[in-house]
């Protein structure tokens, strides 16, 4: 994505600007703009859904989204709790090493978490990014720190399915 997309995608996904301020903001035609409309699907679908999670926790109450985005964008793509990275979570899905049958969306990437759960959802400082069983697992029963040798083992069960390892409540294993 060059600079000129990444500003298109700023200004109609962030800042919900019209085509004809986006016009005038990058200097193109309609055409254009359309074009970038077109190839900025993906960003602009990943930014809307960041955008649901924003207003259904509320952040808006004391962070701003450019703020909440900026934060998740800088967030390491990987469990806070086992380990798990988001590219091995694409591949056990891939792969059909994963069976929730919890949501179409659930267990496919990885999710916001609060380290401490009586802390508000807007204390940035406070969340990580999660994989879906450490996320349901921690709950907001245990700290960090309690929780950390059941991640453990959970990321042990997920590496071992990528490499070989058969989960036992498969279809037809």
């Amino acid at each position: 994505m060059d600079d000129v997309e990444r500003e298109f995608v700023k200004l109609y996904a962030i800042e919900a600007k019209t085509f004809p301020e986006i016009e005038r903001a990058l200097g193109c035609d309609r055409k254009r703009v359309q074009d970038l409309f077109d190839s900025s699907k993906s960003e602009r679908d990943d930014i809307a859904k960041l955008k649901a999670l924003y207003s259904r926790k509320q952040y808006q109450q004391r962070v701003s989204f450019q703020k909440f985005l900026e934060y998740y964008n800088g967030l390491e793509r990987v469990c806070f709790y086992c380990g798990i990275t988001e590219a091995e979570i694409k591949q056990l899905s891939e792969r059909r090493k994963i069976y929730t049958k919890r949501s179409k969306n659930r267990g496919r990437s990885l999710e916001l978490e609060r380290i401490e759960p009586n802390e508000s959802y807007d204390n940035l400082e406070n969340l990580r990014l999660a994989c879906f069983w450490c996320n349901n697992a921690k709950s907001d029963e245990f700290t960090a720190e309690e929780f950390r040798p059941i991640a453990n083992e959970i990321g042990d069960a997920l590496r071992a399915r990528l490499s070989g390892g058969q989960n036992p409540k498969a279809p037809n294993a």
